[in-house]
Protein backbone atom coordinates (compact mmCIF):
# COMPACT_ATOMS: atom_id res chain seq x y z
CA UNK A 1 0.00 0.00 0.00
CA UNK A 2 3.19 2.11 0.89
CA UNK A 3 4.41 1.69 -2.74
CA UNK A 4 1.11 2.36 -4.16
CA UNK A 5 0.75 5.70 -2.17
CA UNK A 6 4.41 6.56 -3.19
CA UNK A 7 3.47 5.23 -6.95
CA UNK A 8 0.66 8.06 -6.84
CA UNK A 9 2.73 10.60 -5.03
CA UNK A 10 5.02 10.51 -7.71
CA UNK A 11 2.86 10.74 -10.85
CA UNK A 12 0.16 13.07 -9.36
CA UNK A 13 2.61 15.61 -7.46
CA UNK A 14 6.40 15.32 -8.82
CA UNK A 15 6.00 14.94 -12.32
CA UNK A 16 3.94 17.53 -12.51
CA UNK A 17 6.25 19.65 -10.23
CA UNK A 18 9.53 18.75 -12.75
CA UNK A 19 7.57 19.57 -15.77
CA UNK A 20 6.29 23.18 -14.01
CA UNK A 21 10.20 23.22 -12.97
CA UNK A 22 10.86 23.22 -16.80
CA UNK A 23 8.73 25.49 -17.76
CA UNK A 24 9.85 27.87 -15.82
CA UNK A 25 13.32 27.47 -16.34
CA UNK A 26 12.78 27.62 -20.53
CA UNK A 27 10.49 31.20 -19.31
CA UNK A 28 13.46 32.05 -17.63
CA UNK A 29 15.72 31.36 -21.19
CA UNK A 30 13.52 33.50 -22.85
CA UNK A 31 11.93 30.08 -24.96
CA UNK A 32 8.25 31.35 -25.58
CA UNK A 33 7.22 29.36 -28.10
CA UNK A 34 6.30 26.26 -26.43
CA UNK A 35 2.34 26.57 -24.89
CA UNK A 36 2.20 24.41 -21.41
CA UNK A 37 0.23 20.89 -22.74
CA UNK A 38 -1.99 20.05 -20.06
CA UNK A 39 -4.52 21.56 -17.42
CA UNK A 40 -5.19 20.32 -13.60
CA UNK A 41 -8.04 21.42 -11.48
CA UNK A 42 -6.01 21.27 -8.28
CA UNK A 43 -3.29 23.84 -6.74
CA UNK A 44 -0.76 22.70 -9.35
CA UNK A 45 -3.08 22.90 -12.18
CA UNK A 46 -3.29 26.74 -11.10
CA UNK A 47 0.39 26.90 -10.95
CA UNK A 48 0.64 25.86 -14.38
CA UNK A 49 -2.28 28.11 -15.86
CA UNK A 50 -0.23 30.96 -14.49
CA UNK A 51 3.07 29.95 -15.88
CA UNK A 52 0.85 29.58 -18.87
CA UNK A 53 -0.36 33.35 -18.33
CA UNK A 54 3.30 34.57 -17.59
CA UNK A 55 4.39 32.65 -21.12
CA UNK A 56 1.87 34.37 -23.23
CA UNK A 57 1.77 37.93 -22.01
CA UNK A 58 5.67 38.26 -22.05
CA UNK A 59 5.15 36.34 -25.70
CA UNK A 60 3.00 39.25 -26.62
CA UNK A 61 5.00 42.06 -24.91
CA UNK A 62 8.01 41.19 -26.58
CA UNK A 63 6.26 40.73 -29.98
CA UNK A 64 5.18 44.19 -29.19
CA UNK A 65 8.55 45.58 -28.54
CA UNK A 66 9.79 44.05 -31.75
CA UNK A 67 7.07 45.38 -33.68
CA UNK A 68 7.88 48.98 -32.32
CA UNK A 69 11.88 48.41 -32.53
CA UNK A 70 10.95 47.24 -36.25
CA UNK A 71 9.02 50.63 -36.51
CA UNK A 72 11.49 52.71 -35.16
CA UNK A 73 14.18 51.40 -37.54
CA UNK A 74 12.39 51.89 -40.30
CA UNK A 75 11.70 55.34 -39.09
CA UNK A 76 15.56 56.37 -38.42
CA UNK A 77 16.10 54.67 -41.72
CA UNK A 78 13.94 57.09 -43.80
CA UNK A 79 14.86 60.25 -41.68
CA UNK A 80 18.44 58.88 -42.41
CA UNK A 81 17.53 58.96 -46.18
CA UNK A 82 15.21 62.00 -45.79
CA UNK A 83 18.37 64.25 -44.09
CA UNK A 84 20.87 62.67 -46.76
CA UNK A 85 18.34 64.03 -49.54
CA UNK A 86 17.91 67.50 -48.75
CA UNK A 87 20.26 69.95 -50.45
CA UNK A 88 21.49 72.17 -47.08
CA UNK A 89 23.22 71.06 -44.69
CA UNK A 90 21.84 69.69 -41.38
CA UNK A 91 23.26 69.31 -37.93
CA UNK A 92 21.33 68.40 -34.48
CA UNK A 93 22.04 68.83 -31.50
CA UNK A 94 20.84 67.63 -27.90
CA UNK A 95 19.66 69.72 -25.37
CA UNK A 96 23.45 69.99 -24.50
CA UNK A 97 24.76 71.17 -27.52
CA UNK A 98 26.24 68.07 -28.56
CA UNK A 99 25.99 66.33 -31.88
CA UNK A 100 23.45 64.25 -32.66
CA UNK A 101 22.30 63.74 -36.16
CA UNK A 102 24.32 65.45 -39.60
CA UNK A 103 23.66 64.80 -43.45
CA UNK A 104 26.22 64.71 -46.07
CA UNK A 105 26.03 68.10 -46.99
CA UNK A 106 26.88 69.03 -43.39
CA UNK A 107 29.89 66.53 -43.53
CA UNK A 108 30.97 68.05 -46.40
CA UNK A 109 30.86 71.92 -45.37
CA UNK A 110 32.16 71.49 -42.37
CA UNK A 111 34.80 69.11 -42.89
CA UNK A 112 34.00 66.57 -40.28
CA UNK A 113 32.19 62.66 -40.74
CA UNK A 114 29.58 62.29 -38.69
CA UNK A 115 31.47 59.37 -37.29
CA UNK A 116 34.07 61.78 -35.85
CA UNK A 117 31.85 64.42 -35.23
CA UNK A 118 29.21 63.04 -33.09
CA UNK A 119 28.89 63.69 -29.23
CA UNK A 120 31.10 66.99 -29.69
CA UNK A 121 30.03 70.66 -29.15
CA UNK A 122 28.76 72.22 -32.29
CA UNK A 123 31.07 74.81 -31.63
CA UNK A 124 33.79 72.50 -32.51
CA UNK A 125 32.47 71.96 -35.29
CA UNK A 126 30.47 74.65 -36.77
CA UNK A 127 32.95 77.40 -36.65
CA UNK A 128 31.37 80.57 -37.94
CA UNK A 129 32.92 84.02 -38.07
CA UNK A 130 31.58 87.25 -38.83
CA UNK A 131 33.46 88.08 -42.51
CA UNK A 132 33.79 91.76 -42.14
CA UNK A 133 35.14 92.06 -38.55
CA UNK A 134 36.75 88.04 -38.33
CA UNK A 135 34.82 87.80 -34.92
CA UNK A 136 33.47 85.05 -33.63
CA UNK A 137 29.35 84.98 -34.06
CA UNK A 138 27.40 84.19 -31.41
CA UNK A 139 25.96 80.22 -31.52
CA UNK A 140 22.46 80.36 -33.59
CA UNK A 141 21.88 76.94 -31.31
CA UNK A 142 21.80 78.62 -27.67
CA UNK A 143 19.84 81.37 -28.82
CA UNK A 144 17.23 78.63 -30.40
CA UNK A 145 17.28 76.80 -27.05
CA UNK A 146 16.86 80.70 -24.58
CA UNK A 147 14.29 81.81 -27.33
CA UNK A 148 12.45 78.84 -28.11
CA UNK A 149 12.13 79.78 -31.46
CA UNK A 150 13.77 79.81 -35.27
CA UNK A 151 16.83 82.12 -35.03
CA UNK A 152 18.69 83.13 -38.51
CA UNK A 153 22.41 83.88 -38.65
CA UNK A 154 23.51 87.41 -38.96
CA UNK A 155 24.34 88.62 -42.77
CA UNK A 156 28.24 88.35 -44.01
CA UNK A 157 28.55 84.87 -41.81
CA UNK A 158 31.60 82.64 -42.52
CA UNK A 159 32.16 78.79 -41.64
CA UNK A 160 35.98 78.03 -41.27
CA UNK A 161 36.06 74.30 -42.23
CA UNK A 162 38.00 71.44 -40.84
CA UNK A 163 40.69 72.14 -43.29
CA UNK A 164 40.44 75.69 -43.19
CA UNK A 165 38.13 76.89 -45.90
CA UNK A 166 36.01 80.17 -46.06
CA UNK A 167 32.07 79.79 -46.86
CA UNK A 168 29.82 82.28 -47.02
CA UNK A 169 26.33 80.59 -45.31
CA UNK A 170 23.40 81.37 -44.89
CA UNK A 171 21.47 79.28 -41.91
CA UNK A 172 19.04 78.91 -39.33
CA UNK A 173 18.44 76.67 -36.12
CA UNK A 174 15.30 76.00 -34.45
CA UNK A 175 14.29 74.13 -31.32
CA UNK A 176 13.03 70.53 -31.15
CA UNK A 177 10.14 69.85 -29.18
CA UNK A 178 8.97 66.47 -27.85
CA UNK A 179 4.93 65.46 -27.76
CA UNK A 180 4.94 67.52 -24.34
CA UNK A 181 6.45 70.36 -25.77
CA UNK A 182 9.82 69.90 -24.12
CA UNK A 183 12.72 71.36 -25.76
CA UNK A 184 14.85 68.32 -26.50
CA UNK A 185 17.54 69.90 -28.98
CA UNK A 186 17.95 72.39 -31.83
CA UNK A 187 17.94 71.60 -35.54
CA UNK A 188 20.56 73.73 -37.62
CA UNK A 189 19.81 74.19 -41.25
CA UNK A 190 22.73 76.32 -43.33
CA UNK A 191 23.69 76.31 -47.41
CA UNK A 192 26.44 77.76 -48.93
CA UNK A 193 25.50 81.28 -50.52
CA UNK A 194 29.61 81.77 -51.43
CA UNK A 195 28.45 82.27 -55.47
CA UNK A 196 25.30 84.20 -54.66
CA UNK A 197 27.31 86.50 -52.46
CA UNK A 198 29.94 86.98 -54.85
CA UNK A 199 28.05 87.77 -57.52
CA UNK A 200 25.85 90.52 -55.08
CA UNK A 201 28.92 91.86 -54.31
CA UNK A 202 30.18 92.02 -58.27
CA UNK A 203 26.38 93.52 -58.58
CA UNK A 204 26.80 96.25 -56.19
CA UNK A 205 30.36 96.95 -57.54
CA UNK A 206 29.44 97.35 -61.01
CA UNK A 207 26.10 99.28 -59.77
CA UNK A 208 28.59 101.43 -57.85
CA UNK A 209 30.71 102.40 -61.09
CA UNK A 210 27.86 102.80 -63.41
CA UNK A 211 26.48 105.59 -61.02
CA UNK A 212 29.79 106.86 -61.31
CA UNK A 213 30.52 107.10 -65.16
CA UNK A 214 26.91 108.46 -65.36
CA UNK A 215 27.44 110.87 -62.87
CA UNK A 216 30.56 112.35 -64.91
CA UNK A 217 28.51 112.64 -68.05
CA UNK A 218 27.96 115.88 -68.84
CA UNK A 219 24.74 114.92 -70.77
CA UNK A 220 21.22 114.79 -69.71
CA UNK A 221 19.82 111.14 -69.21
CA UNK A 222 16.21 110.95 -68.96
CA UNK A 223 14.12 107.28 -68.97
CA UNK A 224 10.58 107.20 -70.27
CA UNK A 225 7.94 104.41 -70.74
CA UNK A 226 6.15 103.69 -74.11
CA UNK A 227 3.56 106.95 -72.84
CA UNK A 228 6.15 109.35 -72.44
CA UNK A 229 6.03 109.59 -69.26
CA UNK A 230 9.44 110.54 -67.24
CA UNK A 231 10.51 108.01 -64.80
CA UNK A 232 13.68 108.81 -64.39
CA UNK A 233 16.55 111.36 -64.59
CA UNK A 234 20.26 112.72 -64.39
CA UNK A 235 21.64 116.16 -65.07
CA UNK A 236 25.14 116.99 -63.65
CA UNK A 237 23.23 119.63 -62.33
CA UNK A 238 19.60 120.79 -61.50
CA UNK A 239 20.14 124.05 -63.35
CA UNK A 240 20.64 122.11 -66.32
CA UNK A 241 16.90 121.27 -66.16
CA UNK A 242 14.11 122.86 -67.86
CA UNK A 243 12.47 122.26 -64.60
CA UNK A 244 12.99 120.81 -61.50
CA UNK A 245 12.32 116.66 -61.26
CA UNK A 246 9.59 116.83 -58.59
CA UNK A 247 7.70 118.86 -61.73
CA UNK A 248 8.04 116.50 -64.56
CA UNK A 249 8.83 112.70 -63.11
CA UNK A 250 5.69 110.86 -63.96
CA UNK A 251 4.22 113.48 -66.43
CA UNK A 252 4.34 113.02 -69.87
CA UNK A 253 6.00 114.73 -72.75
CA UNK A 254 2.42 116.98 -73.45
CA UNK A 255 2.59 117.70 -69.95
CA UNK A 256 6.20 118.92 -69.40
CA UNK A 257 7.59 120.04 -72.53
CA UNK A 258 6.24 122.89 -75.13
CA UNK A 259 3.83 121.50 -77.82
CA UNK A 260 6.19 121.42 -80.92
CA UNK A 261 8.99 119.78 -78.58
CA UNK A 262 6.42 117.11 -77.24
CA UNK A 263 5.53 115.89 -80.02
CA UNK A 264 8.72 115.84 -81.79
CA UNK A 265 9.81 113.40 -78.77
CA UNK A 266 6.53 111.37 -78.99
CA UNK A 267 7.02 110.67 -83.06
CA UNK A 268 11.02 109.96 -82.28
CA UNK A 269 10.16 107.68 -79.69
CA UNK A 270 7.06 105.91 -81.41
CA UNK A 271 9.76 105.00 -84.40
CA UNK A 272 12.43 103.64 -81.88
CA UNK A 273 9.94 101.36 -80.43
CA UNK A 274 8.65 100.34 -84.10
CA UNK A 275 12.13 100.04 -85.05
CA UNK A 276 14.30 98.96 -82.28
CA UNK A 277 16.86 101.17 -83.18
CA UNK A 278 18.22 104.16 -81.74
CA UNK A 279 17.07 107.73 -83.42
CA UNK A 280 18.32 111.10 -83.39
CA UNK A 281 16.82 114.38 -83.22
CA UNK A 282 17.17 117.95 -82.72
CA UNK A 283 15.23 120.83 -80.83
CA UNK A 284 15.15 124.27 -79.63
CA UNK A 285 14.01 125.72 -76.51
CA UNK A 286 13.29 128.93 -74.28
CA UNK A 287 15.68 128.30 -71.06
CA UNK A 288 16.25 130.84 -68.67
CA UNK A 289 15.96 133.27 -71.01
CA UNK A 290 18.40 132.33 -74.08
CA UNK A 291 17.51 130.07 -76.80
CA UNK A 292 19.38 127.13 -76.62
CA UNK A 293 19.69 124.28 -79.06
CA UNK A 294 19.91 119.98 -78.22
CA UNK A 295 20.65 117.01 -79.58
CA UNK A 296 19.10 114.32 -78.59
CA UNK A 297 20.08 110.23 -78.90
CA UNK A 298 17.14 108.21 -78.30
CA UNK A 299 17.70 103.90 -77.47
CA UNK A 300 14.73 101.81 -76.42
CA UNK A 301 15.79 100.08 -73.71
CA UNK A 302 14.70 96.91 -71.93
CA UNK A 303 10.65 96.24 -71.71
CA UNK A 304 8.49 99.08 -72.39
CA UNK A 305 11.41 101.90 -71.70
CA UNK A 306 13.11 104.66 -73.85
CA UNK A 307 16.51 106.28 -72.98
CA UNK A 308 17.30 110.30 -73.99
CA UNK A 309 20.72 111.57 -74.37
CA UNK A 310 20.59 114.82 -74.64
CA UNK A 311 23.58 117.70 -75.28
CA UNK A 312 23.17 121.10 -75.27
CA UNK A 313 24.90 122.06 -78.84
CA UNK A 314 24.52 125.57 -78.51
CA UNK A 315 27.73 126.56 -79.06
CA UNK A 316 28.18 124.31 -81.74
CA UNK A 317 25.20 126.15 -83.63
CA UNK A 318 26.65 129.46 -82.78
CA UNK A 319 30.25 128.51 -84.50
CA UNK A 320 28.41 127.10 -87.39
CA UNK A 321 26.40 129.94 -88.09
CA UNK A 322 29.66 132.36 -87.65
CA UNK A 323 31.06 130.25 -89.93
CA UNK A 324 28.33 130.42 -92.74
CA UNK A 325 28.43 134.24 -92.24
Amino acid sequence: SIAIIWLLFRRRVIRPIKVLQQSARRLAEGKLDQALPWQRDDEIGELAHTLERMRSDLAALIDEREVSAQKLRLSEENLAITLHSIGDAVIATDPAGLITRMNLAAEQMTGWSFAEACGKRLAEVFRIINAGTRAPTANPVQDAMLRGTVVGLSNHTLLISRDQREIQIADSAAPIRNAAGKIVGVVLVFSDVTEKYRMEEALRASEAENKALISAIPDLIFTNDRDGRFLAAHAPSVDQLLVPPEAFLNRRYDEVLPPPVAQLFERTAATAFATHTPQEMEYALEFHGQHRHYEARVVPSSGEKLISIIRDITERKIAEEEIRR
